[in-house]
Formats: C-alpha cells, structure tokens, sequence
C-alpha cells in the first residue's frame, strides 16, 4: 500500500470514513484504478453494449435479468388465468354439504386467516376465491361485499360453492355451521 501525498494511508476511502473532501490525488488514483479493472475485465457479451463487465461476462444492466430469468430476454409473461389454474387441484366432496359436488382446492400461498392468497401481478394480491368470482362471475355485488363458502372450506376456489352475502349474514352462517359440528 503506498501512501498518498496527502498522508492517508488508504486514500479515498480514508477521506470518506473521516468526513472529509477526498484530495485531486486520491480522486485521480480511484479513477485510474476504475480504468485498470474495466480494462482487464473486457465488456459485456450483450451484442451492441460496450458497458465494463461486472461479473460473469455481464455488465450490471445485463447481469440482473440473467440472475433472475437465466437470459436476458424478457421473460414470457403469463396472463392471470395461466398463473391462477396451475395452483388448483380437485379435492374432496365436503362433508358439511356434499350436494355441492368436489371442491376445487388451492394450493398456492395461503393467508393467515386461511384463504387463498394470488398475486395477480406486482403489489396486486387477491384472495383466491374472490379472483375466481370476478373472472368467471364477473364483479362481487357492492351491497353484499362477502362471498360465503357454503363447503365450509376457506382454500375451496370453485364459484359453485360460493354465494354473495352480507357480513351478517356470512357470520350467521358461520356460527350455525359450528353448532352443527360441535
């Protein structure tokens, strides 16, 4: 380590830890050492990039969606329906009203209260059920802002085994479901 004219041993990050403005010299070392690296490394492998490699042939641009996709093409984008069906599976008829038939089952993320949880895209997250209804239903009536599972089960996605109800009416529902199972 050599030391610079301005007596720091490290240099420019010397200046940096003591607050202080980083002398010409120790700008101009940093600089040079920048160029030395970019030199020794080469450019990115992108056709028509010419940014300095910053790992594994990349630049920093085109490293990130090799990390993430393996190529750096944009990956395929799948609509809501083809990322919705893959996380659905039949499941058994339920015993507390089995004229229903099957349910459909969730098995993607599930909530803490117990209902299936979907990201339909970036920051959108959705119960399962409710998306299902308003794809396949269409939107959820405004005076009865609640769907009831009439299965009983809270991971069940099929719009068959739902019904649009009032909050007062779902915990009716649910309090005299429990009384029956008690």
């Amino acid at each position: 380590m050599t030391t610079a004219r301005c007596g720091t041993v490290s240099g420019y990050a010397a200046h940096r830890r003591r607050g202080e403005m980083t002398c010409q010299e120790c700008r101009d070392a940093k600089a040079a050492y920048g160029r030395a690296r970019d030199q020794r490394a080469g450019t990115c492998q992108q056709a028509s990039c010419g940014r300095p490699v910053r790992a594994r042939g990349w630049c920093g641009t085109h490293l990130s969606p090799v990390r993430r996709h393996g190529t750096v093409a944009d990956p395929v984008q799948l609509t809501a329906a083809e990322k919705f069906w893959p996380n659905v599976t039949v499941g058994p008829v339920p015993v507390f009203a089995p004229e229903l038939g099957p349910c459909l089952l969730w098995t993607g993320a599930v909530g803490s209260r117990g209902y299936g949880k979907f990201s339909v895209r970036r920051g959108e997250l959705w119960q399962a059920h409710r998306w299902l209804w308003v794809a396949e239903v269409g939107p959820i009536p405004g005076e009865t802002p609640e769907l009831d599972h009439l299965c009983r089960v809270r991971i069940c996605v099929r719009t068959r085994h739902l019904e649009p109800v009032t909050r007062a009416e779902n915990l009716r529902r649910e309090h005299q479901a429990r009384r029956a199972a008690a």
